[in-house]
């Protein structure tokens, strides 16, 4: 009997080989950039209210666009395209600019897939298979080989590939987040950007970062192993989220990624000595935050990453 439990369990949990998981990531990738499909999505957070968003993305105009519509209280309407985020705001008539590295959920991978085999182990977990949102899926179990990022459980789509479920879990194995369809149709689109922005409405907008093109990088190419540098972006910070129309960049906003798992630095360029973020070194659901000074410059690292991740990463950040 325990030598037959033994082998149902070696069958239920496989080890995938190395071609076996590129080949898996590049599908997941592309399905995630390329594919039409329009749903409702439930993003879960331990210690954070849940909140759904309808997603669509579709060819407009001959680009891949994808338009998240927010539907709680606080009505924001996002249309990704071309590594730019375009943010509207209805009630206030304002539409906020910034540049972007990837475009969240369901795009679960980013970058070279040969990178993510060195840092994540891929299991085929047969005994998670199951029918979501009327879509028969294969269930994957990402584990991380140190303690510097979460273990991911994935569903994907038999057909397609395309990402139906995600969940993040922590060291002591709960589900610290989770990110899926409750609807989903694929193969078909309802993206309209026209009706996005109502006709005859004057709208302000208001750019929140662009691309570095003159300021030198504050932050190393690599503060922590496999986390390498995804793109810099010369940022504003809002007060009190207030958005200024001051012209200046004061922030040095770096994106690092492992391919998985993405942490931000971001530092003043002015050495001033003004505390701008919490100080301090927390975690709340998936992500964790640690803020401080470094040669008299505000500095904060956080991203969807255990605490001791973003403390080694302020610790090794800033050339002083």
């Amino acid at each position: 009997l325990f030598l037959c439990t033994s082998s149902v369990l070696a069958e239920d949990k496989r080890l995938l080989s190395k071609p076996e998981v590129l080949r898996l990531i590049e599908k997941i990738q592309v399905a995630g950039s390329n594919q039409t499909f329009t749903g409702t999505a439930l993003f879960e957070t331990s210690g954070a209210a849940r909140r759904m968003s309808n997603i669509s993305q579709g060819i407009v105009g001959g680009e891949i666009k994808r338009k998240v519509v927010s539907m709680s209280k606080r009505h924001v309407v996002e249309i990704y395209s071309n590594n730019t985020l375009e943010q509207y705001f209805p009630s206030r008539k304002v539409v906020m600019i910034s540049k972007v590295s990837r475009a969240g959920f369901p795009n679960i991978f980013s970058g070279d897939p040969s990178h993510i085999v060195n840092y994540y182990d891929f299991f085929r977990k047969t005994e998670f298979d199951s029918a979501i949102v009327k879509k028969q899926t294969r269930a994957y179990e990402i584990v991380p080989k140190d303690r510097l990022r979460w273990k991911l459980q994935l569903w994907i789509d038999i057909e397609s590939a395309l990402p139906i479920s995600v969940e993040y879990i922590d060291g002591d194995g709960s589900v610290i987040k989770k990110e899926s369809f409750t609807s989903l149709n694929i193969g078909m689109s309802d993206i309209d950007t026209d009706s996005t922005i109502a006709s005859g409405k004057t709208w302000r907008k208001f750019f929140v970062s662009r691309y570095k093109n003159e300021k030198e990088n504050v932050f190393y190419d690599e503060p922590v192993e496999g986390f390498r540098l995804v793109d810099c972006f010369d940022s504003k910070f809002h007060r009190s989220g207030k958005m200024s129309s001051d012209p200046d960049y004061n922030q040095n906003h770096c994106l690092f990624s492992d391919g998985v798992a993405h942490v931000s630095l971001v530092a003043f360029y002015e050495r001033e000595s003004n505390v701008y973020f919490r100080v301090g070194n927390w975690t709340k659901g998936c992500s964790s935050f640690k803020s401080g000074i470094i040669s008299n410059r505000s500095v904060i690292s956080f991203g969807c990453v255990p605490k001791e991740t973003v403390q080694v990463f302020f610790n090794n950040s800033v050339a002083r």
